[in-house]
């Protein structure tokens, strides 16, 4: 399943997890998506403090599991269910 989540730092964290993101290694970045959860693509708004992320998911659970990874240091107020280009032919 395709979700699209929008993420926002909160302000009195933003330094902070932007720091802890730039101090993270590649193969911490790879870890961080748990087992069953793909990132697709992810882009930021460093300035404001919010990005978009597009994971694959083979649970609500194991997006939630993500989620809840960050919860520390940012909200996830948008999290949209999306269908990719074959999906869509299915449903029109």
């Amino acid at each position: 399943m395709l979700y699209h989540l929008k993420y926002v730092l909160y302000d009195d964290k933003k330094l902070a997890a932007q720091e802890y993101y730039k101090n993270m290694t590649q193969e911490e970045r790879d870890g961080e998506f748990p087992e069953g959860v793909t990132k697709i693509a992810r882009v930021h708004n460093s300035a404001s403090g919010y990005g978009y992320v597009i994971v694959d998911a083979e649970s609500h659970e194991k997006l939630h599991g993500f989620m809840m990874s960050w919860a520390p240091m940012c909200t996830f107020p948008q999290v949209e269910a999306m269908i990719d280009d074959e999906g869509l032919l299915k449903v029109i």
